[in-house]
């Protein structure tokens, strides 16, 4: 399939997609998404014999926390969840099982903040990452800059020696005595090589 940009034309780079990713959910569609499986898991829990586990349904509420970008929106899923597991409890009581029903609903509180703090600590590594890759995408960005703009405008072609000879005029392209070329679109950090015959490149 052919590239709609042509050779001199200038291609934006992507739009930073700080606050949206691929794949995460919107506000509405997660308040759906919330509505729906609540009723499906209230309707299971309401569905088995009192004393069966069925307040670990509602742990599939807090699991919706994979799609959520703040720790405080997992904890608000761990509560909802749990209000949830105490109302199929009150409306389901029976008192000839009501130790074994108290004990179930022990239980599935317990998984479901348990998988509120694991999903708690998964959703701050992800935003500590986030600046790491934005800074990235930077970079990247301003490399398909660079290279859109070392290429000739469009209809005008150059064979290797031409190019080479036109790069070379550039003011940020550094030529070497051997005739290597190159530039450097962002300065390291890093400790620089020593005349050693080895190298460890990670």
């Amino acid at each position: 399939m052919a590239d709609a940009v042509g050779a001199g034309e200038r291609r934006a780079p992507p739009e930073d997609r700080t606050g949206d990713e691929a794949g995460a959910l919107g506000p509405l569609r997660f308040l759906a998404c919330i509505g729906a499986l609540s009723f499906a898991t209230m309707t299971a829990d309401l569905s088995v014999a009192a004393g069966v586990a069925g307040g670990v349904v509602h742990l599939a509420v807090v699991l919706l926390g994979w799609w959520a970008r703040k720790p405080a929106q997992v904890v608000a899923l761990a509560a909802f969840a749990s209000l949830l597991v105490l109302a199929g409890f009150a409306l389901r009581f029976e008192e000839a099982v009501a130790q074994v029903a108290a004990v179930d609903r022990v239980i599935a509180l317990l998984a479901i903040w348990g998988a509120a703090a694991l999903l708690v600590a998964v959703v701050v590594y992800i935003n500590r990452l986030e600046p790491r890759r934005a800074a990235e995408r930077k970079i990247v960005d301003e490399a398909v800059i660079a290279l859109q703009r070392s290429a000739p405008p469009r209809g005008e072609t150059l064979d290797g020696a031409q190019f080479l000879q036109k790069n070379a005029l550039r003011e940020e392209v550094t030529v070497l005595p051997s005739g290597l070329q190159y530039e450097v679109l962002v300065e390291g950090q890093g400790r620089l090589l020593s005349g050693a015959p080895q190298a460890k490149i990670e």
